[in-house]
């Protein structure tokens, strides 16, 4: 279906697609944006105080006014928001941020210097919720470090409202922010046990967690190069032809040149047995397909009667699958594929013990990730940043080991030797996207192209084709010439349902971003 989309795209004229694409931008970016601020409701000049709860008096709110005004006499604007909504204590510093990004809460672009406190309260118990503060970055890098913000939230603001004194606990953290603004932080905690370890052991560029961190990223690569290096060769591209280099079946060539069973071959397999003769792909309705199977004797080998007991699965006693049951299927080929897989096996093609390898690749990487995650924990918990250079070699490490994990095919030598010539015709096919003088017969080629997952390089053929006339033998017989407005549309709707493509909020920014908060309940 995109592709019908892109197809009618192309139709616009070039300025109103500039424009529809830019609007769509738009939309984009600026609607969760929106949303937020709509959420929030409007700033208003001057103002402090938002009591959306309704819970404040209007003497408690003229009191924290004016020690709000303190508070942005010594640096920071400043914003006080209420209101009845359950949440939780990491939800409303979340909502803290949002706030301060959406009303732009800072003396100049730029600045990030605004200061916000936020309540969540309990629609059905108003003297009880959630508060936190949030700061932007440059409170946060100044005097109101994020022990400082810890503090205030923990000791100054917290103990009043459990006792159910929402302006005296707001108004006590108004106080204390205003005070380190002005005098500077109260002195930092002593170190605890634990960070005073921390320092002896990962202090520094060569720390003991460092050198122990390079050493460990060290053996996980050297044993995941060395398992990847334990499969067969792979050969690259010699000569791009567009003529098959022989007469194996798409699946098994697309599985082949992968290097692994995916749902590309299922697609192959299906589009195969239309040009065969044994089903046919019909119109069911504007830009719907459905199957017809029409002759089981075509079924050969084991991975194709696996898709022929599928689709019987699913078909009516007319022997028909519709629309719905044909996209009911995707996502359960696995059948097909074990089979496929067995069968390549056991042609010597595709090794059955791969996985051993391929196992031992992964917990390499997954270690190395493991202990970096471990190491960046404990270096944060304890202060000590130098960490991160060990830290960052492990997650390397890890992700090597498992991007080579994921690498490792599934084939044998004889199965690398057999796929070679034919990835030549992957190459001649993937040309041909370009190269307008290259002959394809589509009869043939479409089903490779499909298994090999690079059907998408014949799409400009196969519209032109489809606007012709040209009737496709791998979308079956039965409707030969007879393509009522072209096969293209029904060639996408099939595309589309044996293999569906699936596809995210906002975050805080603008003012907000870099800043810090902590948050708790009362």
């Amino acid at each position: 279906m995109r592709i019908v989309d892109a197809a009618r795209a192309r139709s616009l004229p070039p300025t109103a697609l500039r424009l529809l694409t830019l609007s769509v931008l738009l939309v984009v970016l600026l609607v969760p944006h929106l949303a937020i601020a709509a959420d929030f409701g409007a700033r208003v000049p001057g103002q402090h105080v938002y009591d959306r709860a309704g819970i404040l008096t209007a003497s408690e709110v003229a009191d924290l006014e004016r020690r709000a005004v303190a508070v942005e006499s010594a640096g920071a604007p400043t914003v006080i928001y209420l209101r009845l909504q359950n949440a939780s204590a990491a939800g409303t510093q979340n909502d803290a941020a949002n706030l301060m990004s959406a009303w732009d809460l800072q003396s100049a672009p730029g600045a990030r210097d605004g200061l916000v406190i936020f309540l969540n309260l309990n629609p059905t118990d108003p003297r009880h919720g959630q508060v936190a503060i949030y700061v932007g970055e440059r409170l946060k890098n100044g005097n109101l470090p994020q022990y400082e913000i810890n503090r205030i939230v923990n000791q100054v603001i917290l103990p009043p409202l459990r006792q159910g004194q929402l302006a005296g606990g707001i108004g006590a953290g108004l106080d204390a922010a205003s005070h380190s603004l002005i005098a500077g932080p109260t002195p930092p905690p002593p170190p605890s046990v634990f960070q005073r370890f921390a320092r002896w052991i990962a202090a520094g560029p060569f720390s003991l967690v460092n050198v122990v961190s390079v050493i460990v990223a060290a053996l996980a690569v050297a044993v995941a190069v060395r398992a990847f290096r334990a499969g067969p060769r792979r050969r690259g591209t010699v000569a791009p032809t567009t003529v098959p280099p022989g007469s194996r079946p798409p699946a098994e060539v697309g599985a082949l040149v992968r290097g692994r069973v995916g749902l590309a071959q299922v697609e192959g397999t299906i589009l195969d047995l239309a040009r065969r003769g044994a089903l046919d792909v019909e119109p069911a309705g504007e830009r719907r397909i459905r199957l017809r199977l029409v002759d089981g004797n075509v079924v050969e080998t084991g991975y194709e009667r696996a898709t022929w007991e599928m689709l019987s699965g699913a078909a009516d006693r007319d022997g028909i699958v519709n629309s719905d049951a044909f996209r009911r299927l995707a996502g359960k080929w696995s059948a097909v594929q074990d089979s496929l897989r067995t069968d390549l096996e056991r042609q010597g093609l595709f090794d059955p013990a791969v996985g051993r390898r391929r196992r031992t690749v992964f917990e390499a990487g997954s270690v190395a990730l493991a202990v970096g995650l471990g190491v960046f924990v404990f270096c944060a918990i304890g202060t000590q940043p130098y960490g991160a250079i060990g830290g960052s070699l492990l997650l390397g490490a890890g992700t090597i080991g498992l991007v080579l994990g994921a690498l490792i095919p599934d084939t044998t030598d004889a199965g690398e030797s057999e796929a070679g010539p034919w990835r030549d015709y992957e190459a001649g096919i993937k040309a041909a996207r370009g190269d307008r003088a290259a002959v394809l017969d589509l009869d043939q080629v479409v089903p490779y192209a499909a298994a090999l997952g690079v059907v998408g390089s014949l799409d400009r053929r196969l519209r032109e084709a489809s606007a012709a006339g040209y009737a496709p033998t791998w979308l079956g017989h039965a409707l030969s010439g007879n393509w009522d407005g072209g096969f293209y549309p029904y060639w996408v709707a099939f595309h589309g349902t044996v293999a569906p493509v699936s596809g995210g909020g906002a975050s805080a920014g603008g003012a907000a971003a870099g800043g810090a908060g902590a948050s708790g309940s009362f």
